[in-house]
């Protein structure tokens, strides 16, 4: 009875060992996704993941920049107009969301972040790409659908590894949509079809 005993005790001792464990993995762990910035700041050099969306924010917090090994950083469904150029900081970034803001530039200081795989900047007033997103060897994905882009740089075809290009809703001519394939030939290009666009339109 008394090791029939001893043996339950021993199992729920390691069952809350075990909770304990995950609890402090979800909370802390290394791959959690922080939604508070105040409480991602205590952990700054664990912090890898950063969802700030939906926040109303209006600028990009300077603590954001305070996470040397961030490599995620969701800043969708805000009201944010300018990319300051400290974010060229975040050289581990490999995905970022600025989905659904109100951003008209890129700062030259995106071609830094020359780990990034994901750039999401749906929904935006962007004119145009600066020169320097050439240099974003290992982007994967460039969402600027609904932005009102007339042209994209020469320098963006250097982007070898591009897999998604979505330019729906742009004011790219769709005499240019050739063209734009052949810069980048095993990349699927999403275009509106009916959009005979650029500048002033």
């Amino acid at each position: 009875m008394k090791k029939n005993l001893l043996a339950f005790l021993f199992i729920c001792f390691n069952l809350t060992l075990f909770a304990q464990d995950t609890i402090h993995a979800q909370t802390y762990g290394e791959e959690s996704v922080f939604t508070d910035l105040k409480a991602a700041l205590e952990y700054k050099g664990q912090v890898k993941h950063l969802d700030l969306s939906g926040q109303k924010l209006k600028k990009i917090p300077k603590e954001v920049f305070e996470f040397p090994n961030l490599k995620t950083l969701n800043l969708s469904k805000n009201k944010i107009t300018v990319l300051p150029a400290e974010l060229g900081l975040l050289t581990k970034l490999e995905e970022l969301d600025l989905t659904n803001n109100k951003v008209e530039d890129l700062p030259k200081e995106i071609g830094k972040l020359t780990r990034l795989r994901v750039l999401k900047f749906r929904n935006n007033k962007l004119y145009s790409l600066p020169n320097e997103i050439g240099e974003l060897g290992r982007l994967e994905t460039a969402d600027f659908n609904g932005n009102p882009i007339w042209r994209l740089p020469e320098e963006f075809r250097s982007c070898t590894n591009l897999k998604f290009l979505d330019l729906r809703n742009t004011d790219i001519d769709k005499g240019e949509l050739p063209y734009i394939k052949l810069m980048f030939p095993g990349s699927e290009v999403f275009f509106t079809n009916d959009c005979n666009c650029g500048p002033g339109h």
